[in-house]
């Protein structure tokens, strides 16, 4: 015999269950949708699920030199603008990383930095490089230990406002 309490903990654990399969039924359904309509103007580079769960989407278009990767979270429908977008130009030999703009720790600027990672491998690209600028003054602690966790060196100028971030392939 099951005491209330546990009977109580069982039905939240498959109201949970049910609300997250649902959940997940949803951004399915809207990867299908959106994967259509994305894909009407831009490559689509896969689907990748952030640290809370929401399967995204990746996407890029490129022109002359520069690429730009894009995120959209199946968690709502798209409506031609992204949520996260990385912008990069091509250099000699490298590339440089000019923004990453969106909301932070949502997860998408990890997608977009890891698949701008991946296609600098893919073209033999061995470096990408960047500043850190002033306007990012007031966030340094969040974007020293973005990079780092990306495997980039950060370089703080004496200022510590501004600075260089440096990645190379293995």
């Amino acid at each position: 015999m099951q005491s209330a309490f546990a009977m109580e903990q069982t039905e939240k654990s498959a109201e949970e269950w049910k609300e997250s399969f649902d959940q997940l039924e949803m951004q399915m359904l809207r990867m299908k949708d959106n994967m259509e309509k994305i894909s009407r103007d831009y490559d689509i580079l896969g689907i990748e699920e952030t640290k809370y769960g929401e399967w995204t989407i990746l996407y890029k278009t490129e022109q002359n030199g520069c690429i730009q990767i894009m995120a959209h979270p199946c968690t709502k429908a798209f409506k031609g603008s992204w949520d996260c977008a990385l912008q990069a130009s091509a250099e000699d030999n490298a590339f440089h990383l000019d923004d990453i703009k969106g909301t932070p720790d949502s997860g998408l600027g990890s997608l977009c930095l890891k698949q701008f990672q991946e296609i600098a491998a893919d073209r033999n690209t061995p470096v990408i490089k960047g500043r850190l600028s002033e306007r990012d003054a007031d966030h340094t602690d969040r974007l020293h230990y973005f990079y780092k966790k990306h495997s980039f060196y950060v370089r703080w100028n004496d200022d510590g406002k501004t600075g260089s971030i440096y990645w190379e392939r293995n």
